[in-house]
């Protein structure tokens, strides 16, 4: 099987690691190491993850920078298996998930997988947004043959990570996006694991009106939002900083 390094990062998450980390103490697969890229909470994230010592192998590495990116790299700095797998702090997965990816990498070993998504959330907007993406996913990975991602949860071959130079330190949001379109220009294999759905949270709509979340998503996720559209949404106080979700 191959090796998984799970990469956490996180800037004041300690209402939401805690849960993902219970998520990995109960899978079925445990992870080789357990990787808290933090960049410099200000709470306890940092206390609240070290009580985990006991139950994962957990290492902590630091990122000055505050950026989703930064704190992406330092903890594939630190990593030592074949495979990085980045997690966002807020995200629940299912107890099997690491054994359907190591499995999953075992048939068919690829540079980058990534699975499909659902909602913690119950409303309109929560739905929409996770089919929408779902949806992205299907038509870039499946009817385009190219790779898309977003950074909730994604497994890249470390190799990979470090041909194309990792994240986009300087990008606050998108710079998973943009790290997709790295790999296809390196042309990295892929697998979409459509069988693995991992939960996101509805956090990341809290605040937005309904029609306001679902346009931003559709801008965080074209060429013409990375470029044009989502600059005029951050001068416009729309898009939320890293470290911004509560």
């Amino acid at each position: 099987m191959p090796t998984i390094s799970v990469i956490i990062p996180t800037l004041n998450e300690e209402k939401y690691v805690v849960k993902l980390l219970d998520n990995l103490v109960a899978q079925t697969a445990k992870p080789d190491e357990v990787v808290i890229a933090d960049c410099n909470s200000e709470d306890k994230t940092i206390q609240f993850t070290e009580s985990y010592k006991a139950k994962l192998p957990i290492k902590i590495a630091h990122s000055k920078h505050r950026s989703p990116g930064a704190a992406r790299n330092a903890g594939a700095k630190v990593a030592k298996s074949e495979y990085l797998l980045f997690i966002d702090a807020d995200m629940h997965i299912p107890k099997d998930s690491l054994n359907q990816i190591q499995k999953s990498l075992t048939k068919k070993p690829v540079d980058f997988l990534t699975p499909a998504y659902r909602s913690d959330g119950k409303s309109f907007v929560d739905s929409f947004n996770t089919w929408l993406i779902n949806v992205w996913m299907v038509g870039n990975i499946k009817v385009f043959h190219q790779i898309f991602a977003i950074g909730g949860v994604m497994c890249v071959k470390k190799e990979q990570h470090e041909k194309v130079g990792g994240f986009n330190e300087n990008m606050v949001v998108q710079d998973d996006i943009n790290y997709a379109y790295k790999l296809r220009r390196v042309k990295a294999s892929y697998t979409y694991l459509r069988s693995l759905r991992v939960i996101i949270s509805s956090r990341r709509w809290v605040g937005y009106p309904t029609v306001v979340g679902l346009l931003l998503l559709i801008v965080q996720n074209s060429r013409i939002g990375r470029f044009f559209l989502t600059p005029i949404a951050s001068k416009l106080g729309l898009q939320k900083k890293y470290g911004q979700y509560k």
